[in-house]
């Protein structure tokens, strides 16, 4: 059993971690809730990211591009990729999705590969 003082110093230096995850998982969910409803309406799921998009049109192109690739992934390598250019880290985004952290770099290391080829192919047809 922990003192209420331990308890307190615990919950301290876990508090800001938890919070970040917790948000980060009421988010994720929304966000595949939004996919999968605007999935079952069209083929094409364009989200739109402010932090992608720019006023220059190869630079628009490309994130479109990449945007595009992303959406071609399945949801769980989506998932990770997409935390990860968010700045989680592995343990936060194992955290968020239930999983351990093996999982996630396997996840992101089969991600990247995949969308290697889909943008290689992009450039290359």
């Amino acid at each position: 059993m922990l003192t209420e003082a331990q308890r307190d110093e615990v919950v301290k230096e876990y508090a800001p971690m938890l919070a970040k995850t917790f948000v980060a998982k009421v988010a994720h969910n929304r966000c595949v809730d939004y996919v999968i409803k605007a999935s079952n309406q069209t083929d094409n799921v364009e989200l739109s990211n402010g932090m992608l998009i720019s006023q220059n049109s190869d630079s628009h192109e490309k994130s479109r591009d990449l945007m595009s690739a992303i959406n071609r992934l399945s949801l769980s390598l989506r998932q990770v990729i997409t935390m990860q250019l968010e700045g989680f880290t592995y343990s936060e985004i194992a955290s968020v999705l239930g999983t351990s952290e093996a999982a996630v770099t396997k996840r992101a290391g089969r991600a990247r590969a995949l969308l290697e080829q889909l943008l290689g192919s992009n450039n290359n047809g």
